[in-house]
């Protein structure tokens, strides 16, 4: 009784140590070559060693009437054939190794038996013993299938998912595995650094729902997968990432225009993955026609090896760097054809030269690349188009400078003689308004005087009327200094002529 006790002691301390070191202290992929034996009992030992299984069969020494011998490997046998049979069926190593494996086992397994006989013992002592020793183990593998199904995403028309997320499960505990990848921000990032040739299970890449990835082998592309969750097999490489979003791309280029001005332009593209009939939609990856992928992929064009390093002579160009590639000799060629006046212009139309040049390269773009698998949704020439050297920059503000101030010219001299002639004109209704007012006056007082005093009356009222006139804020500003006096003289003069007629009269009479 009191070793049953310690052993249970044991092994319960044992479970909670190794439990907690597991936690802490995952499996560590190896970069070197692990047989496929110690693969085994690596996978064994990592995910089912918590059990410490052969210590529960040792609680049942003297309850079986057994000799301890057959007792202990019992305990340890019974519970390694259900995982060795789980293991053959994940196939995450070779079968023949758990095989082998299996029949080591079943040997002593036998020989147990075999011992088991010669005692007297009841069947229901056997099978509660094999139950106890069984039970717990299937349970084990149980919460293994169960827990992988939830923790592991999984493409529900995955063909074999089950098995294939197992095997990955196990693989990793073979502490020997195949890589594991995640993309983020359009780049593949290792989460496990595994063997694609000989590591155990799949290997497993997850990407985000815009990312399909280009699967290839030592030497060519097998495939194009996902988005998704995507299992890779013995040998396969990521290649790319293909982005499936629209994308854009700009770049200034230099370009020479007719009369040989270097001048500098924004140009742009805007493109994507050919989608085919697929529509975006809520909860679903974005749609993609496989086969103008592949396109795509082949479709990048190697460097100019001329400058690099024989290891970069042979690099390929992103395929998103392909529409500028095409737009860019198209969009020199078209600008040689326009001077730098007429890029300048800004004719009375509602398009720019700007957006003739755009439409011209555009149309080229979507005609070779179209046939590539790209599907090219816009781009063009932007606004901010200057020379290259300053100083013809500078020749053309100052012919903008002389340009304007004759212009600035010619409109003060315009507005000076509409001045002057809108003055005249003032001038000439002046004096007609006062040769009127001037001849109604003195027509009323003409009426009633003599012939002498007519022509003085007249000289009064003629003097008064321009005298009025001088005093007005309108014209004042306009006549000499010694104008208004003068008037002033004048007038009283008329008034003094005017009375001694009057007085003379009055006199005689």
């Amino acid at each position: 009784m009191l070793l049953r006790l310690l052993i249970f002691i044991i092994y319960m301390t044992g479970a909670v140590y190794i439990f907690m070191n597991t936690i802490k202290k995952p499996p560590a992929p190896k970069k070197k070559f692990v047989d496929p034996l110690s693969r085994t009992l690596a996978a064994i030992l990592g995910m089912w060693g918590v059990l410490l299984w052969p210590l529960p069969g040792l609680l049942w020494l003297g309850v079986l009437p057994s000799h301890m011998l057959s007792v202990l490997l019992l305990s340890i046998c019974i519970p390694l054939v259900p995982f060795l049979i789980f293991i053959m069926w994940t196939k995450i190593v070779p079968v023949s190794i758990p095989a082998v494996f299996l029949v080591g086992v079943l040997v002593p397994l036998g020989l147990g038996g075999v011992l088991l006989m010669f005692y007297d013992f009841t069947v229901a002592q056997l099978l509660l013993y094999l139950l106890f020793m069984g039970l717990p183990p299937l349970c084990a593998i149980f919460a293994l299938v169960l827990w992988g199904s939830l923790i592991i995403p999984v493409d529900p028309e995955e063909e074999g998912k089950l098995r294939k997320t197992l095997s990955l499960i196990v693989g990793f505990f073979t502490t020997f595995p195949k890589n594991t990848w995640m993309v983020v921000d359009g780049k593949a990032e290792p989460r496990i650094k595994g063997n694609p040739f000989l590591g155990s299970g799949p290997g497993w890449v997850m990407s985000e729902p815009h990312n399909a990835i280009v699967i290839k082998g030592s030497s060519d592309i097998r495939r194009i997968d996902g988005p998704g969750v995507i299992f890779t097999e013995s040998g396969d490489l990521i290649h790319s990432v293909l982005d499936l979003r629209p994308q854009l791309r700009a770049q200034r280029v230099e370009a020479i225009t007719r009369d040989g001005i270097s001048v500098s332009l924004p140009i742009s593209s805007i493109f994507q993955v050919n989608p085919g009939d697929g529509q975006i939609q809520l909860g679903q990856p974005w749609p993609y026609r496989k086969s103008d992928a592949f396109k795509v992929v082949f479709s990048a064009a190697e460097v100019n090896p001329q400058g690099k390093t024989p290891l970069k002579a042979h690099d390929a160009f992103p395929w998103l760097d392909l529409p500028l590639r095409v737009a860019i000799p198209q969009l020199k060629k078209v600008v040689a054809q326009y001077s730098l006046n007429h890029l300048y212009a800004n004719p009375n139309t509602e398009k720019p030269v700007r957006a003739d040049l755009g439409a011209a390269v555009r149309e080229v773009v979507k005609e070779t690349l179209e046939a590539k698998g790209f599907k090219v949704l816009g781009g063009g020439v932007g606004n901010k188009i200057y020379p290259t050297d300053q100083g013809v920059t500078e020749q053309r503000i100052e012919a903008w400078k002389a340009s304007w101030t004759g212009k600035i010219m010619e409109w003060q001299a315009q507005t000076q003689a509409e001045r002057f002639k809108a003055f005249a004109e003032a001038q000439s209704k002046a004096r007609v308004d006062l040769v009127h007012k001037l001849l109604e006056k003195t027509s009323a007082q003409l009426q009633h005087a003599d012939g002498k005093l007519t022509h003085n009356l007249i000289a009064y009222h003629l003097l008064d009327s321009l005298e009025s006139i001088a005093r007005s804020p309108e014209v004042r500003p306009l006549l000499p200094e010694l104008a208004l006096p003068a008037l002033v003289n004048l007038r009283k003069k008329a008034k003094e002529t005017k009375r001694e007629p009057e007085t003379k009269k009055e006199k005689e009479g």
